[in-house]
């Protein structure tokens, strides 16, 4: 807790030793001692209750892989998320949630040829908000709302890695 029965933080970190797994691999069919593999997320929440029956979130969420093989190309994955939540109890039958938020994925090929080197890259977004209602007396329970939710879509270019690239810059 910040501020004792009001605000919290939560936080987490994750990231793995996968170089060190994959430079302990042994095979004839490729030296993979100068491949790297890597991972790693985070997650921060913030909350804070303005009485009993209202609280705000915060959440934020990045996460990044990627995997490179000697003599081949780099991947790279990359996650990202941010919201925004309120929760109101408005009557003993009747609470709501509200949330704005954006979230996205994206990914880089990076091609490091000698004659081709070059990246191609993607973008996908979304981008919510929301408003949920749930009334409940005795067994009965009814949820109504509505969401809008839409969505930014690059589909990538895929562009030279240098001057001397035989690649041409496109937009997909």
């Amino acid at each position: 807790p910040i501020v004792k029965e009001k605000t919290t933080l939560q936080a987490s970190l994750r990231s793995t030793y996968s170089n060190w797994l994959i430079h302990s691999i042994r095979t004839d069919y490729v030296n993979l001692s100068h491949s790297n593999v890597s991972f790693y997320d985070a997650t921060l929440k913030l909350t804070h209750f303005f009485s009993p029956r209202t609280r705000l979130s915060l959440t934020g969420y990045a996460s990044h892989d990627a995997l490179r093989l000697i003599g081949d190309s780099t991947y790279q994955w990359n996650n990202r998320q941010l919201s925004l939540r309120l929760d109101h109890q408005f009557s003993p039958v009747l609470n709501g949630e509200f949330v704005l938020g954006a979230g996205g994925y994206n990914y880089h090929l990076l091609n490091n040829d000698v004659l081709s080197p070059s990246q191609l890259s993607f973008d996908l977004t979304a981008i919510v908000a929301r408003a949920q209602f749930h009334y409940q007396r005795e067994k009965h329970k009814l949820s109504f709302g509505a969401q809008f939710m839409p969505y930014l879509f690059d589909p990538g270019t895929l562009q030279p890695g240098s001057s001397k690239s035989t690649v041409a810059y496109v937009k997909l």
